[in-house]
């Protein structure tokens, strides 16, 4: 009897150790390329003018409900979207054409998780050369 109360004592303090904390969500935006070493967002992409690329929104660590909306940018359309869930994130691809050469920059915008976070994006600045 001492040694099963022992035991129960010893798994409910293990019980109620502190869980280890959960990392905090996160969502970021890179221009996903053939030299994409996924090493996280670069300060500014060079694209060709006319050359469709592929802007990755990765958010971890939260559901999302929808895929976040783009800010519209003069000099860039989008012609669609796509999404891949990981373990513990998910990636929205959305496939952007530069219309003008220049420096663009998609601003800010927000994603909004299932469990009603507001995530933050940065801006994702763009040179785009003529070919």
């Amino acid at each position: 009897m001492v040694r099963s109360r022992a035991a129960a004592l010893l798994v409910l303090l293990a019980a109620m150790q502190p869980l280890p904390a959960l990392a905090a969500a996160t969502a970021t935006a890179r221009i996903a390329d053939d030299d994409d070493d996924a090493s996280g967002p670069k300060p500014v992409y060079s694209i060709t003018l006319g050359a469709t690329v592929t802007l990755a929104v990765t958010v971890t660590g939260a559901a999302v409900a929808h895929a976040p909306a783009l800010p519209a940018v003069s000099g860039l359309t989008v012609s669609g979207s796509g999404a891949s869930p990981g373990n513990h994130s998910v990636e929205f691809d959305y496939f952007i054409t530069a219309t003008r050469a220049g420096d663009l920059v998609i601003p800010a915008f927000d994603v909004h998780t299932a469990d009603h976070q507001t995530l933050h994006v940065g801006p994702v600045r763009l040179h785009v050369q003529k070919g």
